[in-house]
């Protein structure tokens, strides 16, 4: 009697198992270092050049084209290096304005001062440089930046991904711009 009820139950866990060591291909795939091809000390020479000329007021368009195809134009508002406000189109179509009135307001990727433009490509550079990933993971290969000639703000971002055969690649990038830079 023991066996019939037990002999349903062990051929079960015996097709779970072998189910689950061919359904992942890359189950015994050590992770490797991945580096990124990017110039930090041209960014941070850059931000050198930016932060000299002790630019306060001013404001720009923000463009995120993202890999998922959430794009998004922001027009933001710097007073005195701290972002004031920001505008941009909803889901449909509506202006949306918002002022910030604290000075502790956090300044999101897409709605940030050019400092923060700045700090968000040095972290994300930072912190993913030397990562291990498998194969099968999405990361970042390189980071491709335009700066200003004359400010030397990042007026063109490009972050480039590598995406397994399993994900798509049509969009394995994500691109910021900023354009329509004016100071006041």
């Amino acid at each position: 009697m023991k066996i019939k009820i037990l002999l349903p139950i062990i051929i079960l866990l015996l097709i779970v198992s072998i189910l689950s060591i061919f359904s992942c291909p890359f189950q015994d795939e050590e992770a490797e270092k991945r580096y990124i091809t990017f110039d930090k000390d041209e960014c941070l020479s850059n931000l050198v050049k930016w932060k000299a000329l002790d630019i306060k007021d001013y404001q720009f368009t923000y463009s995120h084209n993202s890999q998922y195809g959430h794009d998004t134009t922001t027009d933001v508002l710097v007073e005195n290096n701290k972002l004031k406000s920001y505008s941009y189109k909803d889901e449909y179509g509506n202006d949306v304005v918002v002022k910030i009135v604290s000075d502790d307001y956090y300044s999101s990727r897409d709605a940030a001062n050019i400092d923060t433009l700045f700090y968000n490509i040095v972290y994300f550079y930072d912190k993913e440089n030397g990562y291990e990933y498998r194969s099968y993971n999405s990361y970042c290969t390189s980071i491709d930046v335009e700066y200003d000639d004359y400010y030397g703000f990042p007026k063109f971002v490009k972050y480039n991904y590598h995406t397994s055969d399993l994900v798509s690649s049509d969009r394995s990038r994500d691109i910021y711009r900023i354009s329509n830079f004016q100071t006041f």
